[in-house]
């Protein structure tokens, strides 16, 4: 999902990345995303909480404790944040498009849906499947989305 939001902000779309604290301490811990990403002024990194303390496991037996809290906290908290403009940028502020991980797609799809902005689901590889909830928003014109996309891959 990384790259992807590399090569979106590389096309000079303005770019929210949003995780749950949980991913985002190890991105920060093992990845030096904020040094990676300081020469793309139109990409920002946000959190949105799961409402799971941080010592919770989100593995094994507890693994579907993540997809409930998913569903019913951070659904919740994600329409508020796209509903007060939490995750555009100055130049940006209303969120286009939302392209969220397999793990998400039920609820972000439903919440574009409502909203009424451009969905897609991503799943780079079987890992996306694995509980890690990534996701992030796309600030752009709508029109010009598969515009960008089709210079991306024709490039």
């Amino acid at each position: 999902m990384l790259k992807l939001a590399e090569v979106l902000a590389l096309a000079g779309l303005h770019v929210t990345f949003l995780t749950i604290p949980f991913i985002h301490n190890r991105l920060i811990r093992h990845n030096d995303i904020e040094t990676r990403f300081a020469s793309y002024p139109d990409f920002l990194l946000k959190t949105v909480s799961v409402g799971l303390p941080e010592d919770h496991p989100r593995s094994g037996e507890r693994k579907m404790e993540l997809f409930i809290s998913l569903n019913m906290v951070t659904r919740r908290l994600l329409k508020h944040m796209l509903a007060t403009h939490q995750l555009g940028s100055n130049l940006s502020p209303s969120v286009s498009c939302i392209i969220a991980d397999g793990t998400l797609a039920g609820f972000t799809t439903d919440i574009a849906t409502e909203i009424q902005i451009p969905s897609f689901i991503f799943i780079p590889s079987v890992l996306a499947l694995s509980g890690h909830a990534l996701l992030f928003q796309i600030s752009l014109k709508p029109e010009s989305f598969l515009f960008e996309v089709i210079s991306l891959i024709r490039n």
